[in-house]
């Protein structure tokens, strides 16, 4: 009896050593895993990885695990980069795309289903291969969100784990160098406390105080973080932080009133108009890659280029009156450091004009209130102005209109109230069909260039 307990306890023991796995952190070793399920870009199962079984075979190799999903987009747009990067470096390192959240069939659907409707095209570069392992989940567990990366060195010690702009030309150079390698870890699993200030002791009692800072790595998301409206009652003060966030984005929070003044825009892409950058360091600015054209968004550049600011002001003030505050602290700080500065400055854009037909066929309403009921499948509209009506109703569709710049502005003044009756915006096909149902209020959209309030930022 004794020794029929001694083996469970040992039995146990070992099966809870399968189960339960530590978490491995930077300079500790990984154990000598096994590659389980390896599937290449076709979708097909294979038996190893070009001839390498376990980790420990790739001992002369930087491994570079890259944990994604098929639902994660930012995941699928390193690819390519990742695929140039083991190309250029070839045999020194191996990438796998490690899938712990996704079984092999959902995943070989996915490709199955892609390539179905982009036979010319592969979404898994032809050499980088999958791993489907849920065990290295409990090695290298989600923190916050899936996409990020772990860096296996070539003695099997983690090397870092973080954000997936850490892989890049530059730093696995300095890895091969023997260089000390900086990273920027992936986002925290704790949120930033909502009630302790930042940078600033909440707890003196002053009228207004700000601070700006540069990117921060230590309890904070690095890809952005917003905390606003928090109340102290102690000392009545609100306190506002925006942590990780490009100048662009920035000024866009603190004119969004200056922004929003013209009543005339009805609807933009983005639901602002496009910030217009006028600055020789455009990645100083932003960091959106429609404004880096073929620069590769790496860890440095979130540190050059990303900011921190928070406030804290009396409860007197208004939101309107902090936020004019905010843009005040944002001009001094980046004229005086970097010679740039934000403004709201009208400028001529292609966009989208309603205007008014000749036979106008809109009567007036006679409700005192405005009221919005949907109604087999249409949406009623009543005591509201057409501007009101078109602001609320093309909020909804968005995917008639082409891009991000699109906007639709108002071609004319009316201040009077009416009753319109549309269809479901999901109804609506095109602008053609668009078009076709405004008509019968008199109205049309068309094609026009106008004047449209938009954030500049410049170098000055």
């Amino acid at each position: 009896m004794t020794i029929l307990i001694l083996v469970s306890i040992q039995l146990t023991s070992q099966n809870r050593k399968k189960i339960y796995r530590e978490e491995i952190n930077p300079g500790e070793i990984v154990p000598d895993l096994k590659f389980k399920t390896v599937i290449n870009y076709q979708g097909n199962n294979l038996k190893t990885i070009d001839g390498y079984t376990q980790i420990s075979e790739l001992k002369e190799k930087l491994i570079i695990l890259d944990f994604w999903t098929t639902n994660c987009s930012p995941c699928l747009e390193h690819f390519p980069e990742l695929s140039e990067l083991q190309s250029k470096f070839d045999k020194k390192i191996i990438i796998l795309l490690v899938n712990t959240l996704q079984s092999q069939s959902e995943i070989k659907n996915w490709i199955k289903s892609y390539k179905q409707r982009n036979p010319d095209k592969d979404i898994i570069p032809k050499n980088l291969k999958i791993i489907v392992d849920k065990d290295l989940a409990e090695y290298f567990p989600l923190r916050a969100s899936i996409g990020y990366h772990v860096w296996i060195g070539e003695d099997r010690k983690v090397v870092l784990r973080g954000i997936p702009e850490n892989t890049n030309e530059k730093k696995i150079l300095d890895y091969f160098d023997g260089r000390d390698i900086s990273f920027i870890e992936d986002q925290k699993t704790k949120p930033i406390n909502a009630n302790s200030s930042y940078f600033i002791n909440s707890d003196s009692n002053f009228d207004y105080c700000s601070t700006i800072g540069g990117f921060q790595d230590k309890g904070a998301n690095p890809y952005g973080e917003v905390i606003e409206n928090v109340k102290n009652m102690q000392n009545s003060t609100i306190r506002n932080t925006y942590l990780n966030m490009s100048i662009s984005d920035l000024y866009t929070i603190a004119l969004q009133d200056e922004l929003n003044s013209d009543s005339s825009i009805l609807y933009t892409g983005s639901f602002r108009p496009i910030t217009v950058l006028l600055v020789k360091d455009t990645p100083q600015v932003t960091m959106k890659k429609r404004y880096l054209n073929a620069e590769i968004i790496t860890d440095g550049l979130y540190r050059r280029s990303l900011f921190s600011y928070e406030q804290i002001s009396s409860v007197k003030y208004n939101d309107k009156v902090r936020r004019k505050l905010m843009f005040n602290d944002l001009n001094s700080y980046f004229r005086s450091n970097y010679r740039i500065q934000g403004s709201i400055i009208p400028q001529l854009r292609p966009c989208y004009k309603v205007v008014k037909l000749k036979s106008n066929l809109i009567s007036e309403s006679d409700n005192m209130s405005n009221k919005i009921e949907v109604k087999n499948s249409m949406i009623e509209f009543s005591g509201m102005t057409l501007g009101e009506i078109l602001f609320e109703y093309l909020r909804g569709c968005r995917r008639i209109f082409n891009s991000e710049s699109d906007v639709i502005i108002m071609g004319f003044n009316d201040l009077e109230k009416y009753d319109l009756t549309l269809p479901l915006q999901r109804l609506v096909d095109d602008l053609a069909q668009l078009n076709l149902i405004l008509s019968r209020y008199g109205l049309k959209i068309i094609k026009s260039n106008d004047f449209v309030n938009q954030i500049t930022i410049q170098d000055v």
